[in-house]
């Protein structure tokens, strides 16, 4: 057997020793660096990932070229009404003149009226100063709803008024204002401003004589002074009583949306009738 001297046993052993840890070391340096690259590529594509443009539900309204205002005379709605039902005491809280329905955005880009992109009513940014205050009053006085009847068990009837108005305007949002691309603050002040430049509409078909002493009107006269003072032709619409008579009840005039300046209605009338009801 070959000896070896102690020195030479111990200097061997260190190489041996030396070529581990250097091995091992290597080893090491490319499983780190393995990993480092995988990190940064999946850094570089967590990048471009959060670059790209994310797809979110649309909250934008539809194009659109034209406003709908339509004013109700709810006298005639809740005169003997045949699906309806009025407070029993309508004749006396609902006023003798037109009152708003509503302001719908019409001709749509796509042609048919398109779902609303589901903005929230809201209270609280319709009644936000400076103008919310006075445009709440006005618009409990001039956007009513003439189905509302008063419930014995609850608050007064003056609160149950308001609430039922806000019903019906929370309803007409979501159907109609929603599309205007408005909020709900500026949406309701247009359409009181297009319906406070039309006047006492009421008032001025009395001014004028059209309201006959049997409380009908002439629908062709009552279009024709309207023309006068529009300038454009509406679009008068009638409603039938159980007892099968025929009342005026709203009028639609048509608004261009970028101008709000009035449009002829490609409509004329939907009442049969040469002189309708419009007075109880």
């Amino acid at each position: 057997m070959l000896r070896f001297p102690a020195t030479s046993f111990l200097l061997l052993l260190l190489v041996l020793l030396l070529a581990f840890f250097s091995s091992t070391t290597k080893s090491q340096s490319v499983v780190s660096n393995s990993g480092t690259s995988n990190q940064s590529a999946f850094s570089n594509s967590s990048s471009i990932a959060s670059s790209s443009p994310i797809q979110e539900k649309a909250n934008n309204p539809p194009s659109f070229s034209n406003y709908i205002l339509a004013i109700q005379f709810s006298r005639s709605l809740c005169n003997n009404p045949q699906y309806k039902t009025c407070d029993p005491k309508w004749s006396v809280d609902l006023p003798k003149k037109f009152t708003i329905h509503g302001l719908w955005p019409t001709d749509f880009a796509g042609g048919s009226k398109p779902p609303p992109p589901g903005n929230r009513f809201s209270f609280m940014e319709l009644s936000k100063p400076p103008k919310g205050p006075q445009l709440l009053q006005n618009l409990y006085k001039e956007w009513i709803n003439a189905y509302f009847v008063f419930q014995s068990k609850g608050p007064t009837k003056e609160v149950q008024r308001k609430q039922a108005a806000q019903g019906f305007w929370e309803y007409q949002w979501k159907e109609h204002g929603d599309l205007s691309g408005l909020s709900v603050q500026d949406f309701f002040s247009t359409a009181f401003t297009l319906f406070s430049n039309l006047g006492d509409v009421y008032g001025k078909f009395k001014a004028q004589k059209l309201i006959e002493v049997d409380g009908n009107i002439d629908v062709t006269k009552a279009t024709q002074m309207l023309t006068r003072v529009l300038t454009v032709k509406p679009f008068l619409k009638c409603v039938f009583d159980k007892s099968n008579k025929e009342h005026l009840f709203e009028i639609e005039i048509k608004y261009d949306s970028a101008t709000l300046t009035p449009v002829t209605h490609p409509l004329y009338s939907n009442c049969t009738g040469i002189k309708v009801g419009l007075s109880s």
